[in-house]
């Protein structure tokens, strides 16, 4: 009778020991294939694409240029400033600055759709291609009234006027870039835009 308890102990115990290596080595091998889709175009991600299109959904694409071989070489910054119809002027509000504030605060935030917008709309601005230009354009636009909305809730915007700037970073090996440039466009009417 002491002979079956025990075998029946050291069989659970193998069997647990079986399972739980099997459950590692499969949970290893599904983080290395998650791993291996979200790397960049390269051999080995072709060379397991039929293994890894089950894995296809939500994807978490990476934009690789930040890191090599140019990384972002120009701070940028949209300012914005409103006008009355009385003629009255704002003092100049920094948009960015308020999306980095805001995104300081609450790190999922859902204004960070809007800052993106402003940040890759504000790449744009001096695009060859006239309709990444307007589009670009009236999402800088949007967005500027919105914060400048925010930042006075009770002037009444009549128009609001945007300024550009960009500045130069120098990383440590690289020689000093000169100057910064900022760029001032017109007045232009304040369309009816969402709250913040």
């Amino acid at each position: 009778m002491r002979l079956a308890v025990v075998s029946v102990r050291s069989v659970n115990r193998y069997t647990f020991r079986a399972v739980s290596t099997s459950i590692i080595a499969i949970t290893i091998s599904f983080a290395g294939l998650v791993l291996i889709e979200n790397l960049p175009e390269c051999a080995l991600r072709e060379t397991l694409s039929p293994v890894l299109n089950p894995l296809e959904g939500p994807e978490l694409r990476q934009g690789w240029s930040l890191f090599a071989p140019n990384p972002g070489a120009v701070s940028q910054h949209v300012l914005v400033r409103a006008r009355n119809k009385r003629g009255e002027e704002t003092a100049w509000y920094d948009a960015s600055q308020f999306f980095i504030d805001e995104r300081r605060r609450n790190l999922f935030t859902p204004l960070w759709a809007l800052s993106e917008g402003l940040d890759h709309g504000s790449g744009f601005l001096d695009s060859k291609d006239l309709a990444k230009r307007r589009q670009a354009k009236a999402e800088v636009e949007r967005t500027s009234l919105m914060v400048i909305a925010r930042a006075v809730p009770h002037f009444d915007i009549f128009k609001i006027q945007i300024e550009l700037q960009r500045h130069s970073i120098t990383l440590p090996h690289q020689q000093p870039k000169k100057g910064s440039q900022n760029i001032r466009y017109d007045w232009i009417r304040a369309m009816p835009v969402p709250p913040l």
